[in-house]
């Protein structure tokens, strides 16, 4: 009797113990994914928040939930905000959210076509600064505007770890102090910027300071910053 006491008590505290992940896929109308979206994720009953930022297929994973009412934002450059309401009551639940891009008119004319803020490349997120450089002032606020990238005050860059990003200008590693390198970043105009590679899962051929990704700013060959011409990378 008393083993199958302490049977049922296992499988009881099993299934108290029992995990629950959420992913929710964002994607334009089109039904293209949208990488790098921001997403955040209350649980209604005790008003605990979650981040995430979708992956190279649209997906942003949420892990070790329990289930309840959860409300999602999610928020991406261009597109409006959404915000839905998702009752999470099985193991594995997906949740599919579609974003309408914000209409631009600029006197008249209406703005058709453009390039898009990130792409994939390889293993690599590319990030367009063109985009958002037109309401920023330095590298260091489009960072700051970048979806998928968390800028604290310290000027530390994190992407989805907690351990801050590695920073490179032209693909070399800036060995210095975040608030040293926010300086530098600071100081380059967001015309200077050809694109922001973002590795969030480094090959083995970087140290292990890595862990937390890689940001690396590739400059224009014409930028008068200078940080070293832009080299092969990756």
């Amino acid at each position: 009797m008393r083993l199958i006491a302490l049977f049922f008590l296992l499988f009881s505290l099993k299934g108290f113990s029992q995990d629950y992940s959420l992913r929710i896929a964002v994607q334009s109308k089109d039904k293209e994914p949208l990488i790098g979206a921001n997403v955040r994720l209350l649980h209604i009953a005790d008003s605990a928040v979650m981040y995430s930022t979708t992956d190279a297929d649209g997906v942003a994973l949420f892990a070790r939930l329990t289930p309840g009412r959860y409300s999602a934002l999610v928020s991406y450059v261009g597109y409006r905000n959404e915000e839905v309401e998702i009752l999470l009551k099985s193991e594995n639940l997906q949740r599919v959210v579609s974003m309408e891009e914000e209409a631009v008119a600029l006197e008249g004319v209406t703005v058709t076509a453009r390039r898009p803020l990130i792409s994939q490349e390889d293993d690599k997120m590319i990030i367009d600064p063109q985009p958002i450089a037109n309401t920023s002032t330095n590298t260091l606020e489009i960072l700051e505007k970048t979806p998928g990238l968390f800028v604290d005050q310290d000027g530390n860059i994190y992407l989805t770890s907690a351990t801050p990003a590695v920073v490179y200008i032209n693909g070399r590693e800036q060995r210095m102090g975040a608030q040293d390198i926010a300086g530098i970043l600071r100081s380059l105009p967001p015309d200077n910027i050809q694109r922001i590679e973002v590795l969030r899962t480094p090959s083995t051929k970087y140290d292990a300071a890595s862990s937390g990704g890689i940001v690396n700013v590739v400059l224009k060959k014409a930028s008068n910053s200078g940080a070293p011409a832009p080299s092969a990378w990756g």
